[in-house]
């Protein structure tokens, strides 16, 4: 018979054998690490805790429970088990590393649950942390750089609140300009016979195949929820 042990909060914990995960009884949670974050008691006096994956265990979830969790609403850093269920262990890491993977473990589950487009954004930042702008935005620069065929034309299709372009003005784009930190990607444009830069996240491309437009989509669904 199991032995409930006391443990606090903050205490490192690690699964025993034999325990499922109670969300998908497909995925064997042994071995799997994390900290205690909350206590409470259940009827009959046994204790149940909430516990926190640590990085190393929250790398090596695979993909198809991520993608259950964000489908069924489950967080997937976290779970809570009874206390019978794990046993004391030290840590592998620090509270902060840990944060810090599950932030990118949590986009990488949002993209999954997002179908066709989420997989083509996943094969594009890969692994790369949410914290990671500047890898991020050269992932996407290197990506969109080797799939788009300059120059193309494209109107602007979101309200400006200033500058000389407005929603509906139609612009050739030239090439790419750089990245800025908060505009991300920036494209080189031309009207008439005035040339400046402007963000790709705001241009709907109009003359180039579908593959193209798909993957500047790809950008722009990625930019607005990143």
């Amino acid at each position: 018979m199991k032995q409930q042990r006391r443990f606090k909060i903050g205490d490192s914990v690690r699964v025993r054998d034999g325990v499922k995960c109670p969300e998908d009884a497909r995925l064997s949670l042994a071995g799997f690490q994390g900290r205690v974050s909350e206590i409470t008691k259940k009827d009959g006096g046994k204790t149940c805790l909430c516990i926190e994956w640590d990085s190393v265990t929250l790398t090596g979830l695979p993909d198809t429970y991520l993608e259950r969790c964000e489908q069924e609403g489950y967080e997937v850093s976290e779970i809570c088990l009874d206390a019978v269920d794990v046993d004391s262990a030290q840590p592998r890491d620090t509270e902060e590393e840990a944060e810090a993977c599950a932030d990118a473990v949590r986009a990488r589950s949002f993209w999954l649950g997002c179908g066709d487009q989420g997989a083509r954004i996943l094969g594009v930042i890969g692994n790369i942390g949410v914290e990671e702008d500047e890898d991020l935005f050269l992932a996407w620069y290197d990506s969109l750089s080797s799939r788009l065929v300059f120059p193309f034309a494209a109107k602007v299709c979101e309200f400006q609140e200033r500058g000389p372009y407005q929603e509906g003005d139609n612009l050739v784009v030239l090439a790419f300009a750089g990245i800025d930190d908060v505009m991300g990607i920036l494209a080189r444009v031309k009207r008439r016979f005035f040339k400046r830069s402007f963000p790709l996240c705001d241009l709907e491309a109009v003359s180039l195949p579908p593959e193209m437009r798909e993957a500047i989509e790809d950008y722009q669904t990625w930019f607005a929820n990143r």
